[in-house]
């Protein structure tokens, strides 16, 4: 039997075939970040060192499948150094 939902698409100014309904956030994760960079087809991606292991995990395979990916250290609060990613970001121009 298949269930049907319904969904307001006009309350967040969306069309049907723009929203994807997944079984659960990793699904959910791996699919944005690999939908995202298969359709850049190259790139370097820049994670913080303590995502979730979904999101992790998908950064390590996309750098074993032709990505460039740099997990970036948190402080003891667990934020990422605005400096670092401003540096990052510097480089990353520099060198494109």
């Amino acid at each position: 039997m298949k269930k049907y939902i319904y969904f307001d698409y006009a309350s967040i100014n969306a069309n049907p075939d723009e929203i994807i309904f997944t079984s659960s956030a990793t699904e959910s994760n791996n699919m944005a970040l690999k939908g995202i960079a298969f359709n850049k087809k190259k790139g370097h991606i820049l994670v913080s060192s303590i995502e979730h292991d979904c999101v992790l995990n998908a950064a390590k395979w996309l750098g074993k499948n032709g990505f460039e990916v740099d997990f970036l250290p948190v402080d003891k609060n667990g934020i990422v150094s605005p400096v670092l990613v401003k540096f990052q970001l510097i480089f990353l121009m520099l060198i494109c």
